[in-house]
C-alpha cells in the first residue's frame, strides 16, 4: 500500500513524453520483491510479431495517463539498467482505472487491464511465460541485449513498424560499438542521456574509462585490465562466484526444512515484534541475593537461549529503579501455560547452576586410625627435602617439603593397646561414616551444576609443602597431627604421580588375576589383549599470550590398506583453557600405619576428587589452525619407551602453524581393567613428557592409577542446553548401587594391591641399586687388580732390563780384557822379535 501511494505521487508530478521509448517499472510488485526489479527498463513489445496480440478493441479517444520515472526505494534518482523484454501493456483507460483505486486481484481475461500489473512484471522477468493483457504501441523502443552487441530491435523489427523506427531521432538510433549495449534514458525535462553497459565476458573491447556510466560490472571492477609487456590492452579476468555443488532434491528439501526450523527457533532470541500475537505472559522475580541479572546471565541473557528456542517463548529483563528485576516471559502458543511453566522451571535451574559454579573444593583430610599394635608415641615425615639458603651472609638449611608419614617413638603401653583395640572398629566405622556424609553433602550442592563433571579416586602419597616445625622434629602425637591437617595455613596434597615401573608392574599383577579382574571393554575377551588408548596433549601459547591445552585422541587403524598392521590417525579433539581444572570436591585419606618400618606395604593414600574442566569453543576461522597443528604432529608409526610400552610416534613441526607455540607435549596412554564383582574400573595412565616441540630425545616417564565406575560418568554428563535436572539422592544410591561400604572395600583392595606392588618395585629397585653398586665395586677392584698387575709387570721388566744390562756389561769387560791380553801378548812378541834381531 505504501509503495503504491508513492508511485501514484511520482506519476502525478510527471509528464508523458511521446518521443521517449523507455519507462520504469512501477513499484507495484509484492512487498518482498527486490528494488532492482522495479528499476529495470521495459521495452515495447509491439514490434515483436511472435507475441500474442490483444483481442480487445482499442478505444480511439483513450487518454494516456501521465507516467514518469519512478524513483528507487531509497529516494535517489533511478538507476540505469539493461533493456529487457516487457509483455504487452494494457490500454490507457484501463491503466487509469487501475490506478484510481486499490490494486485489484488478477483475473483470467484479456480485456484492457484484466490481469494485475504484478503478473505483467513477473512476465517481464520470464519472457517465455507472457501473461495476457492489453497491447500498448509506442513509436520507439530499446532493443534487448544481443550476443553480438547489436540492437535486436533494429535488425529484427517487423515490416509494419519499420517506418516508426525510421522516424526516431538520430540520438536515439545510434548503434554502439560491438561488445557493449546502449541504454537510453530521459529525465523529466526531456534531456536524453546514454549509458553503455559492458557486454558479456569474452569481448575484447575496452570500455571508456572516462565515461562514469560504462556499466554495472565496471562500477564493481574499477581496474578491468592493464597494458601488457607488448603494449597491448590485456583485459582483466573477472572472478565470478563459484556455483554450489549439485544436490539431490530430497537433500535440498531437507536443508530448506532445517533452515526454516532454525529460523523459526532463532526468532525467539529477539524481542517480540507483534504484541498482538502474544497469548500469555509469565513473570519471574529475580532473587536479589544472587546479584544482578546482568552479572549472572549477561546482557543478552545467553544462558536462557536454549529455553527460548525449546519452549518457544520470549524472555525479557525489566528493570526499574528501586524495584526488583523481573524476567518477562511471553508465549504465542495455544499451550502457553505449559511453555511458561517449563520456562520458569528452566530459569530456576539456570539460577541454581550459577550458584553451583561458585562452589569450589575445600580440601578435607581423614586420618585412618592405626591399629593398636602399630601405634607409636609420635608421628613425623618419612622424607624431608631441604635446600640451602643464604640469610644475612649466613648459609642455612631450610626444609621445603615433607613426603609421607611415619610412626616413630616407643610403643604404647599394654593397657593403652588393649583399650585402642576395643575401640578400633568403632573408629574405623566413624571414619567411613564421616567420609560418606561429607561426600553426600558436597554432591548435593553440586547437583544443579549443568556442566560436565568427572569424579575419580586417585592413588598416591601425601606431600606437605607448608608445615609447622614440630612436624619435622617428630614431636606431634596422632591427635595433634589430625588437628594440624585442618589448619588453613597448611599446604598439603596427594601427589598422584608415581614411577612408571610401578604402574607397569601393577598391570602385570592385574593380568595375572583373571578371577578378580576382567577387560573394561566388552569387545575384548582376554586381559592380555587389552589395548591402550592414546591421547596427544599439546600445551600451546598464542602470540597474544593465551595458553591452551589441546587433547587429541589417536585411533589405531587396521585394514587392507595397511596390510592389517597397526597405523595411527587423528580422532576427535578438544581445546581447554590452559592446564587449570576446577576442583569441586576433594576428600583425601592418610594412613600412617602403612608406612611402618617393618611393614611389607608401602604407604599409598588416595583422594576422591570431582573436577570440571574449562573447555573452549574455537571459532571456525581458528579451528583450522589447531587442526593443522594436530594433523601435522601425528605419525603413522609407533615408538617404544623404556618400560617397554608401544605408543604413537609424534613429531610436531612448528612450521605447520607459527601462530601457536608448543611449550610442552605429553603422550598419554591409558589401560583400563574392571573388577569382576562390582564393575569398578582401574585406570592405569602412562605419561611421556617433552618440553618443547622436539620429540627426538627420550621422554620423561611418569604414571598414575585411578579408579571410577562408569555410572559416575553417566550421572555427571553435561546437562547444558537442557531443561532437565540431575536426580541425585542424598544416600548416594545413584553412584554406589552396592552401598558405600562395598565401594570402600574395593578401594582398600586396590590400595593393598598397589601398596604391595610399590613395595616390591621399591625392593627390586633397591636390589637393582645394590647390584649396580656391587658391580661397580667389583669393577673398581678389577681395575685396581689390573693396575697392580701392570705395575708388577713393569717392575719385573725393569729388573730384567737391569739384569740384561749387567750381563751386557760383563761381556764387554771380558771382551775388553781379552783384547787387552791380546795387545799385551803382541807387544811381548814384538819385543822378543826386536831383541832377537838385536842379538
Amino acid at each position: 500500500m505504501k509503495r503504491l501511494d508513492n508511485w501514484e505521487k511520482a506519476n502525478a508530478r510527471a509528464t508523458w513524453d511521446t518521443a521517449s521509448t523507455t519507462s520504469r517499472t512501477p513499484s507495484v510488485a509484492g512487498p518482498g520483491a527486490p528494488d532492482d526489479d522495479n528499476e529495470s527498463l521495459l521495452m515495447d513489445l509491439n514490434d515483436v510479431s511472435t507475441l500474442p496480440q490483444p483481442t480487445a478493441t482499442r478505444q480511439p479517444n483513450a487518454q494516456r495517463p501521465p507516467i514518469g520515472h519512478q524513483q528507487n526505494g531509497r529516494g535517489g534518482p533511478p538507476r540505469r539498467g539493461r533493456a529487457q523484454s516487457q509483455p504487452p501493456r494494457a490500454p490507457a483507460q484501463h491503466i487509469a482505472a487501475q490506478y484510481d483505486g486499490q490494486p485489484q486481484r488478477a483475473v483470467a481475461n484479456n480485456r484492457g487491464r484484466g490481469a494485475s500489473y504484478v503478473n505483467q512484471v513477473n512476465a517481464a522477468r520470464h519472457a517465455q511465460n507472457n501473461g495476457r493483457g492489453g497491447h500498448r504501441s509506442t513509436p520507439n523502443r530499446t532493443p534487448p541485449y544481443h550476443p553480438r552487441g547489436q540492437h535486436y530491435g533494429q535488425s529484427q523489427a517487423s515490416m509494419g513498424n519499420r517506418h516508426r523506427a525510421q522516424s526516431t531521432s538520430t540520438a536515439l538510433r545510434e548503434v554502439p560499438s560491438p561488445g557493449y549495449q546502449q541504454t537510453i534514458n530521459r529525465d523529466r525535462s526531456g534531456t536524453v542521456s546514454h549509458s553503455i553497459d559492458e557486454n558479456a565476458p569474452g569481448s575484447m573491447e575496452r570500455p571508456t574509462s572516462g565515461n562514469p556510466n560504462f556499466g554495472r560490472r565496471g562500477q564493481h571492477n574499477k581496474n578491468l585490465g592493464k597494458v601488457n609487456a607488448f603494449g597491448e590492452w590485456s583485459p582483466k579476468k573477472l572472478h565470478w562466484p563459484k556455483p554450489n555443488g549439485l544436490t539431490t532434491t530430497r537433500r535440498e528439501i531437507d536443508r530448506n526444512v532445517k533452515n526454516q526450523m532454525k529460523n523459526e527457533r532463532e526468532r525467539f532470541l529477539q524481542d517480540p515484534i507483534e504484541e498482538d500475537r502474544i497469548l500469555a505472559y509469565g513473570f519471574y522475580i529475580w532473587p536479589q541475593e544472587d546479584g544482578r541479572v546482568v552479572d549472572v546471565l549477561g546482557t543478552d541473557l545467553a544462558p536462557l537461549c536454549h529455553l527460548r528456542m525449546s519452549q518457544k517463548v520470549y524472555i525479557q529483563c525489566l528493570q526499574e529503579d528501586g524495584l526488583a528485576e523481573i524476567l518477562k516471559i511471553s508465549s504465542e502458543s495455544a499451550h502457553s501455560d505449559t511453555h511458561i511453566a517449563e520456562a520458569i522451571r528452566g530459569i530456576r535451574l539456570v539460577v541454581a547452576d550459577a550458584r553451583a559454579r561458585a562452589i569450589l573444593a575445600t580440601p578435607k583430610y581423614f586420618v585412618i586410625p592405626p591399629a593398636a599394635s602399630a601405634m607409636r608415641e609420635f608421628i613425623g615425615p618419612k622424607q624431608v627435602i631441604t635446600e640451602t639458603a643464604v640469610v644475612d651472609d649466613v648459609e642455612t638449611t631450610k626444609n621445603v617439603m615433607c613426603i609421607g608419614t611415619l610412626l616413630v617413638g616407643q610403643d604404647l603401653p599394654e593397657m593403652e593397646q588393649q583399650k585402642r583395640s576395643k575401640t578400633g572398629a568403632s573408629r574405623n566405622s566413624d571414619h567411613i561414616r564421616d567420609f560418606k556424609d561429607r561426600l553426600s553433602s558436597s554432591l548435593m550442592e553440586l547437583a544443579p551444576l549443568k556442566t560436565e563433571m568427572r569424579m575419580r579416586v586417585h592413588f598416591g602419597h601425601v606431600v606437605f609443602r607448608k608445615f609447622p616445625p614440630q612436624y619435622t622434629a617428630c614431636q606431634q602425637s596422632i591427635t595433634e597431627f589430625t588437628a594440624m591437617l585442618g589448619h588453613p595455613n597448611l599446604s598439603v596434597e596427594i601427589d598422584r604421580m608415581i614411577p612408571g615401573i610401578v604402574a607397569f608392574k601393577m598391570a602385570h599383577k592385574i593380568v595375572g588375576l583373571p578371577d578378580r579382574f576382567r577387560p573394561a571393554s566388552g569387545r575384548v575377551l582376554s586381559l592380555l589383549e587389552v589395548p591402550a588408548k592414546h591421547t596427544e596433549i599439546l600445551f600451546v601459547t598464542t602470540r597474544r599470550g593465551d595458553e591452551f591445552r589441546v587433547e587429541a585422541e589417536i585411533d589405531a587403524r587396521y585394514d587392507e590398506d595397511t596390510n592389517w598392521s597397526e597405523e595411527f590417525q587423528v580422532g576427535s579433539y578438544n581445546v581447554f583453557r590452559d592446564d587449570r581444572r576446577d576442583k569441586r570436591v576433594e576428600l583425601s585419606t592418610i594412613d600412617p600405619e602403612r608406612q611402618e618400618i617393618n611393614s611389607s606395604h608401602k604407604q599409598v593414600d588416595y583422594t576422591l576428587q570431582v573436577i570440571t574442566d574449562n573447555m573452549v569453543e574455537i571459532p571456525d576461522d581458528s579451528r583450522k589452525e589447531f587442526e593443522k597443528l594436530i594433523e601435522g604432529s601425528i605419525s603413522k608409526h609407533h615408538r617404544v619407551d623404556s618400560l617397554p610400552i608401544r605408543y604413537p610416534q609424534v613429531h610436531p613441526d612448528p612450521r605447520y602453524n607459527p601462530e601457536l607455540q608448543i611449550t610442552k607435549l605429553v603422550m598419554r596412554s591409558v589401560i583400563q581393567y574392571a573388577l569382576q564383582n562390582s564393575g569398578f574400573v582401574v585406570e592405569l595412565s602412562f605419561y611421556r613428557t617433552w618440553y618443547g616441540p622436539d620429540t627426538k630425545p627420550e621422554p620423561q616417564i611418569a604414571a598414575s592409577i585411578s579408579m571410577f565406575h562408569p555410572q559416575w560418568d553417566w550421572q555427571m554428563e553435561s546437562m547444558e542446553n537442557s531443561t532437565a535436572g540431575r536426580n541425585w539422592k542424598r544416600g548416594l544410591s545413584n553412584f554406589f548401587e552396592n552401598g558405600f561400604d562395598a565401594f570402600f572395600n574395593e578401594v582398600q583392595e586396590i590400595q593393598d594391591l598397589l601398596s604391595v606392588t610399590a613395595k616390591e618395585a621399591e625392593q627390586e629397585a633397591a636390589a637393582r641399586q645394590a647390584d649396580m653398586e656391587a658391580q661397580a665395586a667389583l669393577e673398581v677392584e678389577r681395575e685396581a687388580a689390573q693396575e697392580a698387575a701392570a705395575d708388577q709387570i713393569a717392575a719385573d721388566a725393569q729388573i730384567a732390563l737391569q739384569i740384561v744390562a749387567r750381563e751386557a756389561d760383563a761381556d764387554q769387560i771380558a771382551t775388553d780384557a781379552q783384547i787387552a791380553l791380546q795387545l799385551v801378548a803382541r807387544e811381548a812378541a814384538e819385543e822378543e822379535a826386536a831383541r832377537r834381531q838385536g842379538d
